[in-house]
């Protein structure tokens, strides 16, 4: 057993190094790299007295690396989940509620507005388009563009009075 065990110490020191830079590239973390090295270099010292091709014993520890790191990825999935009792989102904040409100309040105001309208004002005022953009997707001249949309922003401003006055 002593002449296995200096066998593989001086195996360590020779292909340690080399073995280490191969589990950092696997993992790409020098932590990691080090506990798969680790655990690769376990796995080939149980099996040392019966390898025969001494002269191989690199490339087994390579395959014997990758296993384990493939092997060690499998179990991760299922075993590095952490239970909680609460939920890990955070509560809503007013702000955030109060933002979403507008937006709904908002979606239901334009829902009242015809389709040309509500084109126009979306185009101009939601994706920031000039009125020339807007006219050339919409297939019509700019002068109705600002038409529709000073029509728009006044019927909208008087449905969303109602809602929020009412």
């Amino acid at each position: 057993m002593e002449q296995g065990s200096e066998e593989f110490s001086c195996f360590v020191r020779e292909a340690g190094p080399a073995l280490r830079r191969r589990a950092y590239l696997l993992c790409r973390d020098w932590d990691e790299a080090d506990d798969l090295l680790q655990q690769t270099l376990i796995k080939i010292f149980h099996r040392w007295n019966d390898l025969d091709r001494r002269d191989q014993v690199v490339a087994y520890a390579r395959t014997v690396m990758v296993r384990t790191f493939i092997s060690g990825r499998r179990a991760r999935r299922w075993s590095s989940e952490v239970l909680v009792d609460r939920l890990p989102e955070p509560c809503p904040r007013p702000a955030d509620q109060e933002r979403f409100s507008d937006l709904s309040l908002l979606a239901g105001a334009l829902a009242q507005l015809g389709v040309r309208q509500r084109s126009v004002i979306v185009l101009r005022f939601w994706e920031d388009l000039t009125a020339e953009q807007t006219a050339e997707r919409l297939g019509c001249s700019s002068a109705t563009v600002r038409s529709q949309s000073s029509r728009a922003l006044r019927r909208l401003r008087a449905i969303l009075s109602r809602e929020l006055y009412s």
